[in-house]
């Protein structure tokens, strides 16, 4: 498992491939998992970064009011 810490948060990350990068970025109520079938597939022609935004999956879930620019936030 991959962390690092941005914006005081534990948010986990994975970073696979090799070329321009390409983020998956989940929605609410999901996390990374979503996009396991497609990351191999996307890794072979794409860097793709998968996360956990803060409050989901693997990474940290601090008890605060979650919003979109908090999540923007830790994704800038």
């Amino acid at each position: 498992m991959t962390t690092t810490v941005v914006n005081g948060v534990q948010l986990w990350y994975q970073l696979v491939g090799s070329g321009d990068v390409v983020m998956h970025i989940h929605g609410a109520g999901f996390g990374h998992q979503n996009f396991e079938p497609i990351t191999p597939l996307m890794a072979q022609r794409y860097r793709v970064l998968d996360l956990d935004l803060r409050g989901y999956g693997e990474s940290e879930r601090p008890d605060q009011v979650y919003s979109m620019k908090t999540w923007s936030d830790d994704v800038a």
